[in-house]
């Protein structure tokens, strides 16, 4: 049997993990409200899983 939990970190690589994890930890999540910062540091990410080749925006797409 395999498991059913799905963690995005398995299809990333390093870099794009570090851009995830910029993301994460440095989002206004107190409040709700994006700030532009975070909206250009999700993009980053996207992008960066694009350059990459491991297409996480598709896998998000999908889980989300």
């Amino acid at each position: 049997m395999t498991s059913t939990k799905f963690n995005i970190l398995d299809y990333l690589i390093e870099e794009g993990k570090n851009k995830l994890h910029s993301f994460s930890e440095l989002a206004n999540k107190s409040t709700g409200s994006n700030h532009p910062n975070d909206r250009e540091r999700w993009f980053d990410f996207i992008i960066q899983t694009y350059h990459d080749g491991t297409d996480a925006s598709g896998v998000l797409e999908r889980i989300w």
